[in-house]
């Protein structure tokens, strides 16, 4: 690369050069250089998002990210993953200040056929309704919804059975509608902005009014919470994958950053199992999230894929030329007066 920055007194055999007057030799030569020193300042108007810092260098720049955000231009929400065992994110949420939980959306990426995703209730000690809750969850495979409110007490509904326990990365976004009639709320769910569902005659959490704090729990309940009415259809199970991109109510949740949120068992990332090398030497690790097979390597064979398979047949080599096995691969030592690969 070519060197990006300023130059002063040069010289060459002991002779100064003036790059004022200094021409290019050739085709391959840097084209004349500016005079003075002024740094081109790369980073007006910022180039970094979400509130990452960013950094001029002479023709570029770069971004610091908060805990929340990677990418170059702090553009891709960190990846939190949940290991199944009392693992969880408990968000709280100022209510005037977002509303809550009238949309929202999150990416999941799961292999478990039961677990919560999100529930969203109130705090226990709220005397008009610390008992009012609305979760998404997976139960049995399919994304379900469960609530309860005084209106409408114990309810639960199959969203959909589009399968989202497949370990691929799967978008769930939802709405919710308020019914003033019947004092319910309409809850509709589209999942990879293709599969859409809708359900009715669903409570929790229509105190939207109340001056409180509400709780967010992500891929699982919190071992302090309380919450009396969970109904035994409810699952109570914790999430075993990866979550990122969590907006409720038009807001991205910081998940790392965030001083109140509390956390357990989780960290960054979503593991592909073939990176940390399970397989044996000689064999090679297939599959992703949380599957993964191994299997010997091109030229390797027997059950723990320690032997080299011979490549030399009779056939390898011409005029008693002496076949020499390597890996997936042979070569031949040529007797006197012969040549050539074979």
């Amino acid at each position: 690369n070519g060197f990006g920055g300023c130059v002063r007194l040069l010289y060459i055999n002991e002779a100064p050069i003036n790059l004022d007057t200094n021409v290019p030799y050739g085709l391959m030569d840097p084209p004349f250089a500016t005079p003075g020193c002024p740094r081109e300042e790369n980073c007006h108007p910022d180039r970094c998002n979400n509130n990452g810092v960013c950094m001029s260098t002479w023709d570029d720049f770069s971004c610091r990210c908060s805990a929340d955000f990677t990418s170059p231009d702090c553009s891709e929400a960190v990846v939190a993953s949940f290991s199944g065992n009392m693992s969880y994110i408990r968000y709280p949420v100022p209510v005037r200040a977002f509303g809550f939980f009238e949309s929202g959306s999150i990416r999941i990426r799961t292999r478990d056929d039961n677990g919560v995703i999100l529930h969203a209730g109130w705090q226990d000690t709220y005397p008009l309704s610390s008992h009012e809750y609305i979760t998404l969850e997976i139960f049995q495979g399919s994304l379900r919804t469960a609530a309860y409110s005084a209106n409408t007490g114990p309810v639960s509904f199959i969203i959909s059975n589009v399968n989202i326990t497949d370990g691929e990365w799967h978008n769930i976004q939802w709405t919710r509608t308020h019914n003033l009639n019947s004092m319910s709320y309409e809850l509709s769910v589209l999942i990879d902005d293709t599969f859409g569902s809708s359900v009715s005659n669903i409570g929790g959490l229509n105190e939207l009014a109340a001056n409180g704090t509400a709780y967010l729990h992500i891929a699982g309940l919190t071992e302090f919470d309380n919450f009396t009415t969970l109904e035994e259809s409810h699952s109570q199970d914790y999430l075993r994958g990866c979550i990122s991109d969590v907006i409720l109510d038009g807001r991205q949740l910081m998940l790392f950053s965030d001083d109140n949120v509390v956390q357990s068992n989780i960290r960054r990332g979503c593991l592909n199992l073939c990176d940390i090398n399970p397989c044996p030497p000689n064999i090679t690790c297939t599959g992703g999230f949380e599957i993964f097979t191994c299997e010997c390597s091109t030229g390797f064979a027997g059950d723990d894929c320690s032997v080299n398979i011979d490549d030399c047949t009779p056939e390898s080599c011409y005029n008693n030329g002496t076949c020499v096995d390597g890996v997936n691969t042979f070569t031949c030592v040529c007797g006197n007066g012969f040549t050539g690969g074979q």
